[in-house]
């Protein structure tokens, strides 16, 4: 494959990478989560962690590396993403709220055969993700346009933030564990990609506000580039650990690194790509509910 190929099939390939997120449409209802039995040996009840009214901010910092298999060119390429989430949390009484989240200070930057999204000028993506948390469902809808599309990894970002699936009243006795599953759609070089994530977080033992989480991720995608036809496959599998400061719904902090394995075909060529990836999303400064 030649490196001008390679460029081309690198553009349809950087949608996908720093995890598989949705974009430009509505998730459904989430019920309330079912219990499940496991043995984390903790004895703690956390007690009621909850949202407070206000703003929240965060940085997110990302690294994500590529390597692609079968190419004369074995260079290895990067994306390096920064951004500061900000979290609006709006109660209705005791126990309903509302979230809202925003992505300002925008900045990507590449390294390797990565074509570069400086050029597009893009600093801030405005808000793209509200929930509503009520006694019994959540939903969650996404508020990023079509036209950016190939930002939806922050859509990923956000749900990480807010956890759907996590009620606001968390035990431990007996553990829980919240599975969340969502069909999700990105896009780039003129293909969409539809991927299936499933995400699972559990208690991590003797460590009652710090869980754990996995994801794995399925997809799927096809479409069109300068007349050649692009189909897209692949996995993605994530782990991470999330902690909650006491009595705070909202998180501390969220690290995750995820590989996975992306075959992308443009036209008669096919290109395996191996990537990996960390992510650290931190609280600016934790407040705690009065």
């Amino acid at each position: 494959m030649t490196r001008h190929r390679l460029n081309k099939v690198l553009g349809v390939f950087t949608a996908l990478i720093g995890g598989c997120t949705a974009s430009g449409s509505r998730a459904p209802t989430i019920p309330a989560p079912v219990p499940a039995e496991t043995d984390t040996g903790s004895t703690e009840d956390l007690g009621e962690l909850r949202f407070s009214a206000g703003s929240f901010h965060y940085h997110l910092r990302e690294k994500t590396r590529i390597q692609a298999q079968g190419s004369a060119d074995t260079t290895s390429s990067a994306i390096t993403t920064t951004a500061l989430l900000s979290v609006e949390v709006t109660p209705y009484g005791d126990s309903d709220y509302d979230v809202v989240v925003s992505i300002d200070s925008l900045k990507i930057s590449t390294e390797g055969l990565i074509p570069s999204r400086s050029a597009t000028g893009i600093s801030s993506l405005g808000p793209i993700l509200r929930a509503s948390f009520r006694a019994d469902t959540t939903t969650v809808n996404s508020y990023l346009p079509d036209s950016l599309c190939a930002y939806s990894q922050f859509i990923m970002a956000a749900r990480r933030i807010l956890l759907p699936r996590v009620p606001v009243r968390i035990r431990t006795l007996p553990p829980e564990v919240w599975v969340d599953t969502a069909t999700i759609t990105s896009c780039r070089a003129g293909s969409r990609i539809e991927m299936l994530t499933s995400q699972e977080i559990r208690p991590l033992g003797q460590e009652p506000h710090k869980f754990a989480l996995h994801e794995t991720t399925e997809l799927r995608g096809a479409g069109i580039l300068h007349r050649d036809s692009v189909v897209v496959s692949g996995s993605i599998r994530t782990l991470g650990s999330v902690s909650f400061p006491r009595r705070s719904r909202l998180p501390s902090l969220v690290e995750t690194e995820s590989d996975g394995s992306i075959t992308v075909r443009l036209g008669s060529s096919i290109i395996v790509f191996q990537q990996s990836s960390t992510q650290h999303i931190e609280q600016d400064e934790v407040r705690l509910p009065n």
